[in-house]
């Protein structure tokens, strides 16, 4: 048996551990920002994810999204489902804005 074979400190050959590297996430440089990259999740503008409830819900009468529905807004696809779903989630923390807007299309919270 190899030595530190069946040992939990054992690393495979050419393998580091993560926090041996100063990023924490293995051999290679540090990862550099996404130029202009203004570290917003969301790649569509402000408003684009209402939009694509809007025209979802007059297309289908209701808001009731599957998960994992994409939803088409101008040639741009918007996770419809995720946004719905943790809208939900997170309703506590919407501003009233964005309340107002998701409860005018009748969100079920």
């Amino acid at each position: 048996m190899p030595a530190g074979a069946g040992s939990r400190t054992a690393w495979p050959a050419g393998w580091t551990r993560r926090r041996d590297h100063p990023r924490g996430r293995g051999d290679g440089p540090p990862l550099q920002p996404f130029p202009g990259d203004v570290g917003s999740c969301s790649p569509h503008p402000r408003g684009w994810s209402i939009e694509a409830a809007r025209q979802f819900h007059t297309r289908e009468g209701h808001l009731t999204v599957p998960r994992k529905h994409v939803e088409t807004v101008d040639g741009e696809a918007i996770r419809l489902g995720s946004f719905v779903d943790s809208s939900r989630r997170r309703a506590a923390k919407l501003s009233a804005q964005r309340r107002a807007d998701l409860d005018e299309l009748g969100m079920r919270w």
